[in-house]
C-alpha cells in the first residue's frame, strides 16, 4: 500500500481491526465515507484529518473502537461521536447508521484487503456516491470550489464508474446540476 501516506495506511489498519471485530460478532462492518474515502480513491492526493464511519450497531462500534486502541474524545456537543487513537492520533467519527440516507446501492461498496495473510478488510463508500455527495455540497454551499475539485478528481481517477448509477445518485443529491459539464471528460489513459 505504499501509494498512500503513512498516516492513512495506519488508519486503514485500525479500520481493518474494527472490521475484524465486527465480523467476529457476525455483524457487517461500518463503511468508510467522507474525506477518508476520498483519500482512498485519490491515493492520498487529497488527505483527510479524520475518518468518518457509517454503520449500524453503535455500541458494538464503540466497543470495537476501544478494542482498537481509540478513546472517546469529549466534546460539548454530545451528538458528535469522535474517537482518537492514543498512539497514532488517528481520529474517527461515527457519522450515522444509514449510508447516504439509504440511497447507496450496497452492492457497489468497495471491499479492500489490508495487509497480507490476515485478510482484514475495510469497506469503502462507492466512488459514485462520493462524487454525488461532493457535488451536492458544492451545490448547497455557495458553490464551494473545494468540493467541486474533489468531485472532479474522483471522476478522473476512478478506475470504473457506472454511468447509470452515478446519474441516479447525482440526481438524488443535486438534481439542478449539469454534472457532465461540471465534471468534464474522463481521461481513460489515466485509468489504465
Amino acid at each position: 500500500m505504499s501509494k498512500y501516506r503513512p498516516e492513512f495506511e495506519s488508519a486503514l489498519r485500525v479500520l481493518a481491526a474494527i472490521g475484524k471485530s465486527f465480523k467476529a460478532r457476525g455483524i457487517n462492518p461500518p463503511v468508510l465515507v467522507g474525506g477518508g474515502a476520498v483519500e482512498f480513491y485519490t491515493m492520498s492526493a487529497i488527505t483527510s484529518s479524520d475518518f468518518d464511519l457509517v454503520g449500524a450497531y453503535e455500541e458494538t462500534l464503540f466497543d470495537a473502537l476501544r478494542e482498537a486502541g481509540l478513546e472517546r474524545y469529549k466534546v460539548k456537543n454530545a451528538l458528535i461521536k469522535y474517537w482518537v487513537h492514543k498512539d497514532t492520533d488517528i481520529a474517527i467519527e461515527f457519522v450515522g447508521s444509514r449510508l447516504m440516507d439509504g440511497h447507496t446501492n450496497r452492492s457497489y461498496i468497495q471491499t479492500v484487503t489490508i495487509g497480507e495473510g490476515d485478510n482484514q478488510e475495510v469497506l469503502i463508500l462507492p466512488v459514485e456516491d462520493l462524487i454525488a455527495d461532493r457535488l451536492a455540497q458544492y451545490d448547497s454551499d455557495n458553490n464551494c470550489l473545494d468540493m467541486l475539485k474533489q468531485a472532479q478528481l474522483l471522476w478522473k481517477v476512478a478506475s470504473e464508474i457506472d454511468l447509470v448509477y452515478i446519474d441516479k445518485r447525482i440526481n438524488d443529491e443535486a438534481p439542478s446540476l449539469d454534472w457532465e459539464d461540471l465534471l468534464g471528460e474522463r481521461d481513460e489513459a489515466y485509468n489504465t
